[in-house]
């Protein structure tokens, strides 16, 4: 009997464990910087909302305690909004890199040359 062609699956799938150990690396990377934004923003938005609640209130002979807990949690939403934009910003331009990277393997053409036809 003839012997089959050996596959080169093992090949293809050695270079696509190496693509996707790449791409997990970004994506643990993107998390931890927005894991690091959040941990940065929240306690600075919630230190200026309160700083700006409390200078307001003070010229009001209201209590502080509401709006000043009010403050906080405001303060709160916009630090895990700016943390995590701000962590993808700083790293989202490795996905960019990684589609780059991507499309020179595999010999597609760039955005750039299919906006041009």
């Amino acid at each position: 009997m003839a012997e089959e062609p050996q596959s080169t699956a093992l090949t293809h799938a050695e270079a696509s464990d190496a693509r996707v150990e790449e791409m997990r690396r970004a994506e643990h990377d993107l998390v931890r910087w927005i894991i690091i934004g959040i941990a940065v923003a929240v306690p600075l938005c919630v230190a200026l909302f309160m700083a700006s609640i409390a200078f307001d209130v003070s010229y009001e002979s209201a209590a502080e305690g509401g709006p000043l807990a009010m403050a906080a949690a405001v303060g709160t939403l916009a630090g895990l909004f700016f943390g995590a934009w701000a962590g993808f910003v700083f790293k989202g331009h490795t996905f960019d890199e990684l589609d780059r990277k991507a499309n020179l393997r595999e010999g597609g053409s760039s955005p750039a040359s299919t906006r041009a036809h």
